[in-house]
This record gives C-alpha cells, sequence and structure tokens, in this order.
C-alpha cells in the first residue's frame, strides 16, 4: 500500500505546486518510486482544471490523473455532498494511489472563488488516510508569526495516530540578495523560522528564499493573463525582470530602457516608443513596451521603427490607463504557466534542493495505511457490485422503507430488488410515498403457490403435507429464504419486524451454515472519520466460547479483507463490572492463542481495555508492547452485552454512519436491518448483502 503526503497551503500564493514539483523531484533522485496527483481542480489558473498536472507531466514522466473539475467540486460543496466529492476524488486517483511506493498529493489553494479550502484539505487528508505537509510564505511574516499560523493549521490535521502533519515548508524567506539561490549559506535566514517552528511542535521541511529570477512571467503570459492585443509580437518568450512608467521625458526616462524592463507608456507618446526602439537597435533586449490608456501608436511612428521590430521587440496594447495597467501587471498569477518547461524545471530543481537531507530519509519510514476511509469502503464497493448485476428480496417488501429503498437502489443501477409481500400492499405504499415502481423492481406475494417453492421447502422438512408448506410459505421471510435457496436472488434482507435472532435460525435451516465455522455471528462497519473499523459481535452469539471467539474473529478478518481493509485484531477485554470477569478473560485468552496458530497471517492481541486498541496514545499509554499499537480494524467482544454497549457508545459519541448487522458464517447471504430501519439504512443493508454475494462468487 502507498503512503501517502498531502501538500495543503496555509494561504494564498505559497507556491504549492512548485513544493510538489520539488519534492516529487527530490524523491525520485533518491530512488523513491513517487507519484503525484491533484485530486480536486482549482477554478483559477492559465492552463484550466488541470495546469498543476500539465506541470508534472511537462518536467517530469508522472502522467497525473485528472481532477474533479472545478465546477463539480464548488457544485458538490455548495449542496454540502462533502462524502461524494471525496468518492469521486478518489475514484479519479484510484490508480495513482495503487501504483507508486509513495504518493503526493497537491490539497486546494484558497481563493476568491473557492469555498471553505481548509475545511476540504482536511477532510482530503481523512479521505486519503494521508500525511500532511503544509506550506507556508514567509513573505510579510517574521517567523513567530509564520510559525503561530501554521501550528493553528496542523491543529486540524489530526488522525487515528494523532497529528498527520509531519512538516512544514516555508517558502519565499525575503533577504537583500534578488538571486538566493546564489548565496553561499542560506541557513542564517532558514535557521529563525525552523527554530520559530521548532517551539511549536513543527519540523521545518525546507525553506526556500525569495528568488526573483524564478518569479518572472514571459512576455506572451502577460498578455494571455491581461488579455492585451498584439502590435507586434515580436520575441514574447522574453522574460519581465522589472517595470518602469514612463513618466518622464526621454533623458529622464533613459536609465530606465535596460534588457528585461517592460515599459509602459501612454500610446501617444510616441518619443518614448522610439527610444525603446534604439535601445533595441542598440543591443538592450527590453521585455516589452506596452501602450496604454486606449491610445494607438501612429502607423509612421510604427514604420520607424520597423527595423526593431523586426529584431524581436514585442510592442502591447492596452485598453487601460497606465497605471491601472501597471496594477494589473503587478496582480498577474505567479503560478508557473503550464508550458513553460525551461522555468518550472528551474523552480523544480531549487526547490528539491531546499529540502532537509535527514527528512527526506525519514520519509520511507512512514507507516503506510492501516485503515481504509469511508470513501475508500464505498468505492471498493462500487468496484465490487460493477462485476455483475445483483438481486436481492426484501422479506417485508410492503414496508414504506423498503419500497423506497428498492426504488431508489433501481434508479442508481446498482441492485435489482425483490419486494417478498402482496402486490396490491407493494402498490398501495409506493403510491403512498407519491413513488412510480420501475420495471426491474419485481414483486413475489407468497399467497400465490409456487411449486418450485414447495420442493425446496420439502427438501428442508422432509414429511410436509402440501398444505403444511402452504402454510408456512404465506411467510415472507420464509419465501424469500427459498428463494434464496433456489437461486432465483442472490441475497436476502429479513424484515425488521423479524429480529436477527429468528432470522438466524431460519436461515440456519433452509440456507445453511458453512462447514468451515462453528457459529454465525455479525458485524457492525463503524464509518469513523479517519477509518472504517468492524465490531463483532454485537447482536448473535451471547457468551461465545474461546473457540466460538477465534471462529467470529476469523470470519469477521476475512469479510474486512474482501473490501481492502488491513485486518489487525484486537479482542476486548471483559469490563470489571462482568459478572465472571476471570472466566471471560480466559475465553479471551483461549481465542487469541488459537487464532495465532491458525491464522499466523493476522496480527492479532488481547484481551486489550478498549481504549487502548482503538487509540494510539491510550495504547502507548497501557499497552506499549501491543503489536497493535492502537491501530485495530476488527474489535471482537467477549459477550453481547459488552459488545453492544461499547457499539451504541461509539455510534453516539462519534455520531459515525454505522452498517450492520450483517451475518456471517452462512452458506449464502442474509441480513436484517436494524429495527425500524430508516430507508439509507435498508440501503446500506441490501448493498452490504449484495457485496457479499459478489464476494461468495
Amino acid at each position: 500500500m502507498s503512503r501517502r503526503i498531502l501538500l495543503v497551503p496555509a494561504h494564498p500564493h505559497v507556491g504549492l505546486t512548485a513544493a510538489c514539483l520539488g519534492l516529487a523531484h527530490a524523491l525520485d533522485e533518491r530512488g523513491v518510486d513517487v507519484g503525484y496527483a491533484k485530486p480536486l481542480a482549482q477554478t483559477r489558473h492559465h492552463g484550466g482544471s488541470g495546469h498543476a498536472g500539465e506541470l508534472f507531466r511537462l518536467t517530469t514522466p508522472l502522467r497525473p490523473p485528472e481532477p474533479v473539475p472545478a465546477q463539480r467540486v464548488q457544485e458538490l460543496l455548495s449542496e454540502g455532498r462533502i462524502d461524494s466529492l471525496m468518492l469521486e476524488m478518489l475514484a479519479t486517483c484510484e490508480d495513482v494511489l495503487d501504483q507508486h511506493e509513495l504518493v503526493l498529493l497537491e490539497g486546494l489553494a484558497p481563493g476568491e472563488d473557492q469555498a471553505l479550502p481548509e475545511h476540504v484539505n482536511v477532510e482530503l487528508s481523512r479521505a486519503l488516510d494521508a500525511h500532511v505537509l503544509i506550506v507556508g510564505s514567509a513573505r510579510g511574516k517574521d517567523p513567530s508569526r509564520l510559525a503561530n499560523q501554521l501550528a493553528a493549521m496542523a491543529g486540524s490535521f489530526n488522525g487515528p495516530a494523532g497529528s498527520r502533519v509531519i512538516g512544514a515548508v516555508v517558502n519565499r524567506i525575503e533577504h537583500e540578495d534578488d538571486h538566493g539561490h546564489g548565496l553561499k549559506d542560506p541557513e542564517p535566514l532558514v535557521a529563525p523560522y525552523r527554530e520559530a517552528l521548532a517551539e511549536k511542535g513543527l519540523r521545518l521541511a525546507a525553506g526556500i528564499l525569495v528568488d526573483d529570477e524564478l518569479a518572472r512571467p514571459r512576455v506572451r503570459d502577460l498578455t494571455h493573463g491581461l488579455g492585451l492585443q498584439v502590435i507586434n509580437h515580436g520575441d514574447d518568450t522574453r522574460r519581465i525582470g522589472g517595470v518602469a512608467i514612463a513618466a518622464q521625458s526621454v533623458p529622464g526616462f533613459l536609465p530606465s530602457l535596460v534588457a528585461g524592463r517592460l515599459i509602459l507608456v501612454p500610446g501617444d507618446r510616441h518619443e518614448v516608443l522610439l527610444s525603446a526602439a534604439l535601445a533595441e537597435m542598440s543591443g538592450t533586449r527590453l521585455a516589452a513596451v506596452v501602450l496604454t490608456a486606449d491610445v494607438r501608436p501612429d502607423p509612421q511612428v510604427l514604420e520607424l521603427c520597423r527595423p526593431a521590430l523586426g529584431c524581436g521587440l514585442p510592442v502591447l496594447f492596452s485598453r487601460a490607463k497606465t497605471f491601472e495597467t501597471a496594477a494589473q501587471v503587478l496582480d498577474l498569477d505567479p503560478e508557473i504557466p503550464a508550458d513553460d518547461e525551461d522555468r518550472a524545471r528551474r523552480v523544480m530543481q531549487i526547490m528539491a534542493t531546499a529540502y532537509d537531507e535527514t527528512w527526506l530519509a525519514e520519509l520511507k519510514a512512514l507507516p503506510t495505511r492501516i485503515r481504509i476511509t469511508p470513501a475508500h469502503y464505498e468505492l471498493a464497493t462500487r468496484h465490487a457490485l460493477g462485476r455483475g448485476r445483483y438481486t436481492v428480496a426484501l422479506a417485508e417488501g410492503s414496508a414504506p422503507a423498503q419500497v423506497a429503498a428498492a426504488v431508489a437502489l433501481s434508479e442508481a443501477s446498482r441492485v435489482r430488488c425483490v419486494l417478498v409481500a402482496s402486490t396490491t400492499d407493494v402498490t398501495r405504499t409506493a403510491a403512498e410515498l407519491g413513488l412510480d415502481l420501475p420495471p426491474d423492481v419485481l414483486i413475489v406475494d407468497p399467497q400465490r403457490e409456487d411449486k418450485r417453492l414447495v420442493i425446496a421447502l420439502r427438501s428442508v422438512r422432509p414429511g410436509l403435507s402440501a398444505a403444511e408448506a402452504g402454510e408456512l410459505l404465506r411467510d415472507p421471510l420464509t419465501t424469500a429464504l427459498l428463494l434464496l435457496k433456489i437461486q432465483d436472488v442472490d441475497g436476502v434482507v429479513g424484515g425488521e419486524l423479524h429480529g436477527s435472532r429468528p432470522l438466524v435460525g431460519l436461515a440456519e435451516e433452509i440456507i445453511g451454515r458453512r462447514s468451515d465455522v462453528m457459529t454465525v455471528s455479525s458485524s457492525h462497519l463503524m464509518m469513523l472519520p479517519d477509518g472504517v473499523v468492524a465490531y463483532a459481535d454485537c447482536v448473535v452469539v451471547s457468551e461465545p466460547s474461546g473457540m466460538e471467539l477465534a471462529c467470529i474473529a476469523s470470519q469477521t478478518a476475512n469479510a474486512v479483507e474482501r473490501v481492502r481493509i488491513p485486518a489487525r485484531v484486537a479482542f476486548v477485554a471483559p469490563s470489571r463490572a462482568h459478572a465472571d470477569a476471570p472466566r471471560a478473560r480466559a475465553r479471551v485468552q483461549e481465542a487469541v492463542a488459537m487464532i495465532r496458530d491458525r491464522r499466523p497471517d493476522l496480527i492479532v492481541d488481547g484481551p486489550l481495555p478498549f481504549e487502548a486498541a482503538a487509540s494510539v496514545a491510550k495504547a502507548r499509554l497501557l499497552t506499549p508492547d501491543s503489536p497493535l499499537q492502537g491501530q485495530a480494524t476488527v474489535f471482537v467482544f467477549p459477550d453481547l452485552a459488552t459488545g453492544n454497549a461499547t457499539y451504541k457508545a461509539v455510534r453516539r459519541s462519534s455520531g459515525a454512519h454505522v452498517i450492520g448487522p450483517i451475518l456471517q458464517g452462512l452458506n449464502k447471504p442474509v441480513n436484517a436491518p436494524p429495527r425500524d430501519a430508516s430507508v439509507s439504512e435498508v440501503i446500506d443493508t441490501v448493498v452490504a448483502t449484495a457485496l457479499q454475494a459478489s464476494q461468495l462468487g
């Protein structure tokens, strides 16, 4: 699994893409297999939505994916659909995340036209489970002020293992030398920022001095950026090294006619244009002349300037007044244009040399992902369901939540539903909800005799008379399970009226338990902000034996691994209030020994206090030698009461979205939604059932 570093800006114009380019180059030179992506597009760039990616394609062998378009980003943010945005983001980055040892991800930069970038960057760090590198600019800020600002921002980026922030880049450190990379020893200028950051618990990864040479745009960038008209193209690759406004007469203005200077002058100041032309003819390569105030030069004067124009002097035209044009020039977007390879390569190389060697070396030791985030889980689910169309029977098919869920799933083209209920009842419910039943939502009326189901039922209960079988088949849950047995459907979702325990008994009888498990159990998937974890068993097995606990752990580990969650199993210790805590603890110890013997591939520990299993900080305090180190993804509880109480407490305190209970150990997928389930909870249960069907083949 890849290591991920998300680079986020502390404020506007920090040189975020340049910091990414430099870090990618530095890592590549040290033999690290590095990838890059900018997951979300900005709205302001000369190169469009994929501007940063174009720079990487221009200067490196990398081929970053296209980001989620800026318009789509704004649309989803305005609708409050941050989860959908994170899912689309992961879908665009999926390949690059899988292909490289370490992936750099460029966050969203703040701006007037981009909503809530800091909030979005926090969500990006969670969805990607990424380490964070903060990039700030020292321009106009003393070390103490900048350190305070970066430290305040760092507090937003906390994950399961504490702060995600692994360092800070301080760009544009000011000095008197106009060519910062030429200083023999920049350390005296960088050191105050390093010390100020250290006082705030932050590490300086790179300190970069201001280098005006690297900020020089080309004349063509000015033309495109300000929408200027071209009187003479000339050599529009010339770089602008300064701006001079021709306010004096020619003798007083002559010292301003130096190489690289951009001359701004009203269009009727012909003597200045002629002077610039003479300077060009004498070998002084001005950047360009911009004629302002909506006054075009006299054609005869232009003809006198023809030799200079032929030597490459660009002449541009602005309708704005001179000082207004000057303000626009100074406000030109400082980002590197996507076609400026020379400037991009120089920036990349200088930024790369600024990164601290020790810090770079330590990046190889960054921990890889241990958990997957809710967005990763949703993406894995979509991929699994995308390989086929799965049909799930809903055993309480006339219940409003189940009818609404079936319609919603049909519209999303994810799962086809069979509603097991009276056709009249389903039709009435749909009408009351104002819904039209799509053609692919089927209805199976348990009142109608189906000889195939009678035969299937008699195979389970030999000796049943036809009348007895017909009576049993009037039960929608029995009918749904028999549909699964004869393979008319791929899974069953039992109605909330049945509860999980009666469902398990009937499902075991009709569908059967897998031969390699000794008990049917359940798990809940907790969609915590920083990762998806599984709790087992909180519903089915009241007082599991040591062997049953080991079986539950193995089943749950297999289930999470199928959705790409690395299984790290924590057996939770019984509470001190348990009626027979020593005996319960002995059962847990037996289970731990058993699963370590049978599943040496799993990282397992226990019995552990729940806090130590779930929190890195508590793990270091309470169980410093545990191989889990507070990074468990599967929590196995010693009894139903402990599991149920913990699950409810965590859900209540975290506000986490929960999927489950999900039954495990049956030959085919059968599940029950929570009691009084909402439409979304029914949808979650149906999708989880279809996912099990895809995994069981």
